[in-house]
């Protein structure tokens, strides 16, 4: 059997991946508990999860279109 090369993945690109993951995660939870706590229910439902991973998308790629920004306007070292 031969095994093709791995791809290499810059370090600071693995960071941000790192970085967005986390952040989906956090902005989810948090939207699941606010719908949850507005719906007065006790329990996080996967209803809720649904609804907050659709907004969190969209602040997720908010934050990734800042970060690009932000790393376009960097100078060249």
């Amino acid at each position: 059997m031969t095994q093709e090369p791995a791809t290499k993945i810059e370090l600071a690109a693995a960071e941000a991946l790192v970085d967005w993951k986390h952040q989906f995660g956090k902005l989810v939870r948090a939207g699941a508990n606010e719908l949850a706590t507005a719906d007065g229910c006790e329990e996080i439902t996967l209803k809720h999860y649904q609804q907050a991973a659709k907004k969190a998308l969209l602040k997720l790629g908010n934050l990734m279109n800042f970060e690009t920004d932000q790393n376009e306007r960097r100078p060249a070292a």
